[in-house]
């Protein structure tokens, strides 16, 4: 893998392609602790390195980002120290928060679409990817016609999670999924973050997974033109 483009895209297909492998053979988790197995001791061996969908995330493709803003975090990550080589890999890539949206885990608070990543378009097919999954998992309350009126903007629990990503900022995580909206949307957002008439929240994180692999709706991501 010669860029960063070789690697994003390999270790992206690499994660969703391990889960609906591993949900193909094993059946979805439904407890604390399958759940913590499932993400850490499935693995894939490439080129004689074990990766779980736990260092795909972590050591690799989110090597570049925030630390998940969660307790007892540092005791749930995978541990391996900066000059293992499987950490080469992370230390190639850039900080790009829409990783966050294009990981497909298999719950039922992440997309039951999976995209298949090809490095020549990649940067595109995750702006694409991006505007059709983030509409889905933002709700507003409170739109009508009274201007003193604020918005609840309800956004995923990721954005909590890795709100460093976004720019520490509650406001600065809207401002950047904003464009990411329908129009009227952001036609409805936009005077409310402006006039600062507007509270944030947070959806709870739905650990279902989908009832079944039937369930997932495949698709190859295409790049605008």
């Amino acid at each position: 893998m010669k860029t960063h483009e070789d690697t994003l895209t390999f270790f992206l297909n690499l994660y969703n392609c391990l889960v609906q492998h591993a949900l193909l053979v094993f059946g979805a988790p439904h407890s604390l602790k399958q759940r913590s197995k499932f993400f850490s001791n499935i693995s894939y061996n490439c080129g004689g390195m074990l990766f779980s969908l736990a260092e795909i995330e972590h050591l690799i493709l989110r090597y570049p980002l925030s630390t998940p803003r969660v307790l007892f975090a540092s005791f749930l990550l995978p541990k391996v120290t900066s000059t293992e080589r499987r950490c080469k890999f992370g230390r190639s890539l850039r900080a790009d928060w829409r990783i966050n949206f294009a990981l497909c885990c298999g719950t039922k608070s992440s997309s039951h679409h999976v995209p298949i990543f090809d490095p020549n378009s990649v940067a595109k097919q995750l702006n694409e990817f991006c505007c059709d999954v983030i509409p889905a998992l933002i709700d507003i309350e409170g739109i009508s016609g009274n201007s003193n009126s604020s918005l609840v903007v309800k956004l995923p629990k990721i954005c909590e999670w890795y709100k460093d990503d976004f720019g520490s900022f509650a406001e600065n995580c809207l401002r950047v999924l904003l464009p990411y909206l329908p129009a009227e949307l952001q036609l409805t957002i936009n005077p409310a973050i402006e006039s600062h008439k507007y509270k944030i929240k947070y959806h709870s994180y739905d650990w279902n997974f989908h009832a079944s692999f039937s369930s997932f709706r495949f698709r190859s991501s295409t790049p605008n033109t």
